[in-house]
């Protein structure tokens, strides 16, 4: 049995997209024989579902000198570079890191960003000549849900309906309270479609986003969903980020409107809007009532730009790219 570790953290801070993103690629390797297990800090704990403590071993507050010799360690953390990674180089037959930030020099033999629009010049003076490179897109971490509902979801979208459906989720923690911003915005007009807002139970606004949604006619507030998929599946339109997430809408062909919540999320937002996947609304700072509900009403009113919304966003992501990145990395854990 080939053994994986992963270095990741979630926070109220970061977010959750990091553990996302790594459990998919864990739960992939586990359908395929592998053991695995994660390193993390105690602040993770929170954004845990059951199955996964059930599923994969959980140290928490442990350095990774501590653990056994292994096939592959995973490192997805900003705060995590070259004297880290060469600290356990010894440890481990393949050091696959994932990034999206190009700002450091990492040990690594294979380096993944899932980004749309990178290439190899943005990280070639930080890796080791002969690192292999997975690069875009087609390599985004998915659950394999995704690739289930993408078949039911593509089928559905391939006729031009009205938005019946409306999902709002801007990450684990939404630490700007942007899911409470849309929301407020949009129970000043009205509204015929129902409303999936999607938070965290340790969200500090919780209690003023419910009270936002009661004032929608058909709204709810949904806490600790394990597998987004289904919900993305069926909507017709959603609010978030460009972070992780947005390939997890493309892969169901979800048209989406962004709200920038992290400076490292610029490159996807300006490359899904560009290739018209979404509409953008900038940062959250710089988000207004009236942009909300302008870009809503807009969409509404063309059922036509928002089809062709959904075909472009499928097509920048298929869902397979989970597979795609086992089946490179697999020779290399040797």
């Amino acid at each position: 049995m080939k053994h994986a570790v992963f270095r990741v953290d979630a926070s109220q801070a970061t977010g959750g997209g990091h553990l996302v993103r790594c459990l998919a690629l864990a739960e992939a390797l586990a359908e395929r024989g592998w053991a695995c297990e994660f390193y993390s800090t105690s602040s993770t704990k929170r954004f845990l579902a059951d199955k996964f403590k059930a599923k994969f071993e959980f140290h928490f507050d442990r350095s990774l000198k501590e653990m056994s010799s292994n096939d592959l360690t995973v490192f997805d953390h900003y705060r995590i570079s070259k004297p880290d990674e060469q600290a356990i180089r010894d440890q481990t037959s393949c050091i696959l890191v994932i990034d999206d930030l190009a700002d450091r020099p990492h040990v690594c033999d294979v380096l993944l960003d899932q980004g749309y629009g990178r290439s190899r010049s943005d990280y070639a003076e930080l890796v080791p000549r002969g690192c292999k490179f997975l690069l875009g897109s087609d390599f985004a971490l998915l659950g394999s849900s995704f690739l289930y509902y993408r078949e039911i979801a593509v089928k559905r979208r391939q006729k031009l309906h009205d938005v019946e459906r409306i999902l709002i989720n801007f990450g684990a923690s939404d630490p700007h309270q942007v899911n409470q911003r849309v929301v407020k915005a949009l129970s000043t007009i009205p509204i015929f479609a129902r409303i999936d807002i999607v938070a965290s139970r340790y969200d500090s606004g919780l209690a003023e986003l419910e009270a936002a949604a009661s004032r929608l006619p058909d709204a709810s507030v949904l806490t600790d969903v394990d597998d987004m998929a289904p919900l993305m599946a069926a909507a017709d339109l959603a609010f978030g980020a460009p972070g992780v997430s947005a390939w997890e809408r493309c892969a169901v062909g979800l048209p989406s409107v962004l709200v920038m919540t992290a400076d490292n999320q610029s490159r996807n937002y300006k490359n899904l809007v560009g290739e018209g996947a979404a509409v953008g609304l900038g940062r959250y700072n710089e988000i207004t009532d009236a942009s909300i509900k302008g870009a809503l009403t807009d969409l509404l009113m063309d059922p036509t730009s928002l089809q062709s919304m959904s075909f472009r966003a499928g097509d920048l992501c298929d869902g397979t790219g989970t597979h795609r990145v086992i089946d490179a990395i697999a020779p290399l854990c040797q």
